[in-house]
C-alpha cells in the first residue's frame, strides 16, 4: 500500500515537471524552425482542435496546421502582401478555415475573406462588398473585426 502511494505520488511529481518543463520550452515546427510571427495587428494566438490528431493555430500574421495531434506544424498562411494583414480567422473543421485579411495602402483600404477548403494548401479570397451608403472607409473598425 504504501509502495503504491509513493508511486503515485514519484508518478504525479514527474508529470507535474514535465509540463512545467513543456511550457517554457520554445514551440517549434516542421524542420525545428521557431514560431516567431511576423508584424501584425495582434501577436493574439488563436487554436483550434478540429479532429483527434487535427488543428489549427494563428499567431500574429502566420497560421500552421497539425496532422500529427501537434508533433509537426505545417505553415499553411496565404500568402499576403506587405501592406496587408491577418485580421481575423475561423477554423471550421479539419479542412476548412476562414480569415480576413486587410489590405491598407495609401490609396486603398479593403477588406477580404479568404476560404481554404483543402486544409490551407490552396485559399480563394472574396472581397467584401459595403453599401454605398458607407461614407469614408477609414472610419471602419476593421482592427475590430472578427469571424465566428
Amino acid at each position: 500500500m504504501v509502495s503504491n502511494r509513493n508511486t503515485f505520488r514519484t508518478s504525479f511529481f514527474i508529470l507535474v515537471f514535465v509540463l512545467l518543463i513543456m511550457a517554457v520550452k520554445p514551440v517549434y515546427g516542421t524542420g525545428n524552425i521557431p514560431l516567431h510571427p511576423g508584424p501584425s495587428n495582434s501577436d493574439a494566438i488563436e487554436f483550434a482542435l478540429t479532429g483527434e490528431a487535427t488543428g489549427w493555430l494563428k499567431v500574429g500574421n502566420r497560421i500552421f496546421r497539425t496532422e500529427s495531434n501537434g508533433a509537426e506544424w505545417r505553415e499553411v498562411t496565404p500568402l499576403m502582401n506587405q501592406d496587408e494583414s491577418l485580421v481575423d480567422v475561423y477554423f471550421s473543421d479539419s479542412n476548412r478555415a476562414y480569415a480576413l485579411i486587410l489590405t491598407e495602402t495609401g490609396e486603398e483600404l479593403r477588406l477580404d475573406l479568404l476560404q481554404t477548403i483543402d486544409s490551407g494548401s490552396s485559399w480563394q479570397a472574396k472581397p467584401v462588398i459595403f453599401s454605398d451608403s458607407t461614407h469614408g472607409l477609414q472610419d471602419l473598425p476593421f482592427g475590430n473585426a472578427f469571424l465566428q
